[in-house]
């Protein structure tokens, strides 16, 4: 398992009509699988893995 940290400066989040920040904040850090055409390439394997992001 790898971990890095990014810094930046803007945050993509998608705003429905009457959603609240917290919400909006909670569903941009949900655990998402990267897997099929999405999967993670590992430098180290020099191949494409599943992941969680």
């Amino acid at each position: 398992v790898n971990s890095k940290d990014e810094n930046f400066l803007d945050l993509s989040i998608d705003v429905e009509e009457n959603t609240s920040i917290t919400t909006c904040l909670r569903v941009f850090s949900n655990i998402e699988t990267l897997a099929g055409e999405s999967k993670y390439y590992c430098d180290t394997c020099s191949s494409k893995q599943e992941a969680t992001k």
